[in-house]
């Protein structure tokens, strides 16, 4: 009796019950549907609490279905947008198994529309939203001394720019923090330092084909940076890459931040590679909480909180 409550082979075409083959079940309906191109885990840490409805729940349907199929007029989009974006919150968040591309088939003017997953971010999380500009040259400057001294970066800095600080600050942050393992089908995965960098910021020449790199079953399925650069004129463009769509930026600095505010919006899992670099600037820049392993604590005391005398 109690052997068949926990497990019943199946018999005559009927399938296998009891409590293990319901676990085992649910675990191969998770597995199958992280199997699907684009798709991304839900975050576990990220919970907000989100405000009411500003209009009534009938009227944001409304708008909705109409944000389906109209991109213009821009004015009324935005608009239109900014009333559903805590709609769009909550219904993310309760279908978290989504992948990203089921998630812009019910909400397509997040991606194609500029400004929108800034947008929604705001709104949910508005003391955040201006961290990174307001915080990351006073961050940087501390960060680069720093990955001097633990021989990452060249001696001499004096001659580039404020914004090239800020840059290269971004670019090294991979790594002066240890990449975490983790577990992918049975598989323990342990990520390089350069593999860490190149899934937090992709540095590509100019010229690289924008249909082949998003079509790519690696760079176009995984949210991060996409930086065209060459030799001579440095960095020429900036992209957020959402599996399947470049979302072009002025700025590495403006990439980052609607990269990071796309984790949010979407709800979904940081990058396995760079996991410890997002949760940093999770942190100790947009100062959301959440869960911080012992590197990223140390990194952030140390450079964010530490001796400014470094």
């Amino acid at each position: 009796m109690l052997q068949g409550a926990w497990y019943t082979p199946g018999r005559k075409h009927r399938p296998a019950t009891g409590f293990l083959e319901e676990r085992l079940r649910n675990v191969r309906k998770r597995m199958r549907k992280l199997k699907q191109p684009g798709h991304l885990e839900p975050q576990q840490d990220h919970i907000i609490s989100t405000p009411e409805y500003g209009v009534p729940l009938e009227k944001v349907q409304e708008m909705v279905e109409w944000l389906k199929v109209h991109k213009y007029p821009i004015s009324e989009v935005e608009n239109y947008m900014k009333e559903t974006a805590v709609y769009r919150g909550k219904w993310i968040r309760n279908n978290g198994s989504k992948s990203i591309a089921e998630v812009l088939k019910e909400f397509p003017r997040l991606v194609d529309n500029p400004g929108m997953i800034s947008q929604d971010f705001c709104i949910l999380y508005p003391d955040a939203a201006r961290k990174l500009f307001e915080n990351w040259t006073t961050i940087s400057e501390r960060i680069l001394p720093y990955a001097q001294r633990e021989g990452k970066l060249p001696s001499v800095l004096g001659d580039m720019t404020p914004a090239a600080k800020e840059e290269t600050a971004l670019k090294v942050l991979p790594t002066l923090l240890p990449p975490s393992i983790y577990r992918r089908g049975g598989k323990v995965f342990r990520p390089t330092t350069e593999e860490a960098q190149k899934s937090f910021i992709d540095m590509q020449p100019v010229g690289t084909n924008m249909v082949e790199y998003l079509n790519h079953e690696m760079t176009g399925a995984l949210l991060h940076i996409l930086c065209l650069s060459d030799e001579t004129r440095g960095t020429s463009q900036t992209f957020a890459i959402i599996p399947g769509h470049a979302i072009e930026t002025v700025s590495l600095l403006e990439a980052v931040d609607l990269c990071f505010k796309a984790f949010f919006v979407f709800d979904v899992q940081y990058t396995k590679q760079c996991l410890p670099t997002w949760e940093f600037l999770q942190h100790a820049v947009y100062q959301i909480e959440g869960k911080e392993s012992s590197s990223v604590k140390f990194l952030r005391t140390t450079v964010v909180s530490g001796p400014h005398d470094m």
